[in-house]
């Protein structure tokens, strides 16, 4: 018999939550904090070459995934002030789009590659969706030679019936 066991990492942040500040750097001067462990994630987001001026979020704050999916998170949200909401899932220039209360927002390249953007004042549902216009085109390219596929097959069905009734 094996004995298993669980760590508890206590000092995991969550997958979403506001910061205090927005700091801007380049890339590599990030990465270089990140080895050296010079900047706390939990208080600060750093973004390149942007300035972004936002409210410290207080206590009343609050960050809550409703829903999680690949292509597709929903968040509700309270911020006290113009926020700044990091989420840690992979920043994709092409495809991320978010709308804040159906309103559709900047998604800002956050800590090198993760993204984040600005929540005003007052709750609100922020939605997340990976859509980029590739996969669009895929799927309507894939769609139409389905159609042309099935046509043909029937066309063959039909044709060989036919011919068999006849004979």
């Amino acid at each position: 018999n094996s004995k298993s066991t669980l760590s508890i990492n206590e000092d995991a942040l969550p997958r979403a939550y506001f910061v205090d500040a927005v700091k801007s750097t380049k890339p590599l001067e990030f990465l270089n904090m990140v080895k050296n462990n010079q900047f706390d994630p939990s208080k600060t987001a750093y973004l390149e070459d942007q300035k972004l001026s936002v409210d410290i979020p207080d206590s009343s704050a609050s960050v809550k995934i409703v829903e999680y999916k690949d292509e597709h998170i929903i968040i509700d949200a309270k911020a006290t002030g113009n926020n700044f909401l990091f989420l840690g899932d992979t920043y994709y220039p092409p495809g991320w789009e978010a709308k804040i209360d159906g309103n559709k927002v900047k998604v800002y390249r956050t800590d090198h590659g993760f993204m984040g953007l600005i929540v005003p004042k007052g709750v609100h549902k922020i939605d997340f969706v990976y859509a980029p216009s590739s996969f669009y085109v895929g799927k309507y390219i894939s769609l139409g030679l389905n159609i042309v596929l099935i046509c043909l097959l029937l066309f063959i069905v039909l044709k060989e019936g036919i011919l068999n009734v006849k004979r």
